[in-house]
């Protein structure tokens, strides 16, 4: 039986706080390959927020109690997680279809990860719990696209 993976809680932020960058890029190099000027704006938007998210979830993470920190946290995933986010950043999809896509795997990553971080920190787990949605109100947006 393979070994179950084992994170502490700043391994987890800090892949968070990556992904929400790789996020940003993302948003804003779509947002420049789509033709609808109002679908560009929203892309643009949702850079800018990933953006500050990334800020957020980079703050929580410094200010988490070391001792919490080292506790370690098991069945996350993230590298499946990581896979299919990759998988449908590169796909051929188009931009409307693969940012709906990407926001229901983020929101499930994010509900699972606030629930594994909320032993170590409340505030990583309300974070996250605030991006669980943000992801579900991005998809209804995007929706108006479709």
């Amino acid at each position: 039986m393979a070994e179950a993976e084992k994170y502490t809680f700043t391994a987890v932020m800090t892949f968070l706080v990556k992904l929400e960058e790789r996020l940003a890029e993302f948003y804003s190099r779509l947002a420049s390959e789509v033709d609808r000027q109002e679908l560009a704006e929203l892309l643009s938007n949702f850079a800018e927020k990933n953006r500050e998210w990334r800020d957020t979830l980079d703050r929580v993470r410094r200010e988490t109690v070391l001792e919490m920190t080292l506790e370690p946290i098991m069945g996350l995933q993230l590298k499946r997680f990581e896979d299919e986010i990759n998988s449908i950043i590169d796909s051929s999809l188009g931009p409307v279809e693969k940012a709906v896509q990407l926001e229901q795997k983020l929101q499930e990553l994010y509900k699972k990860a606030s629930a594994k971080v909320l032993h170590s920190s409340a505030d990583a787990s309300i974070v996250l719990d605030r991006l669980v949605r943000e992801c579900r109100k991005r998809r209804e947006k995007l929706s108006k696209f479709m």
